[in-house]
């Protein structure tokens, strides 16, 4: 048991220097990448860590109503939209996305009354 916290808890840092990581490259232009490398500015691991908790907070909500967002679009066009509707009224921080989406899927199968 104990070991397999260990191991969620190893795959989450994972998951959340696989983010970082992707974000700084994503910056970086393509002479950076060859010039400086890709790890330049964090040698210790320990450092990217603690960067990346104080990163996570910021990034957190985001993410969430992104992955959102992309349930909206996936209920919208696979039709259950009394699923969709419940989902973008239990999101946290909805946007124009969501609601642009929710609008398109009940144009989409032609019920704008309840729109």
């Amino acid at each position: 048991m104990r070991q397999q916290q260990q191991q969620l808890l190893w795959q989450s840092k994972l998951m959340k220097l696989m983010w970082l990581l992707i974000q700084k490259i994503s910056t970086l232009k393509q002479q950076d990448l060859v010039e400086k490398g890709i790890f330049s500015s964090y040698k210790d691991i320990e450092k990217l860590l603690q960067a990346l908790s104080k990163e996570e907070e910021a990034v957190r909500p985001c993410l969430v109503t992104f992955y959102a967002n992309v349930l909206l679009n996936l209920y919208v066009k696979l039709d259950p939209l009394a699923t969709t509707f419940r989902l973008f009224v239990g999101m946290l921080e909805r946007n124009m996305v969501s609601f642009v989406m929710l609008m398109q899927g009940y144009n989409t199968h032609a019920d704008m009354y309840k729109a």
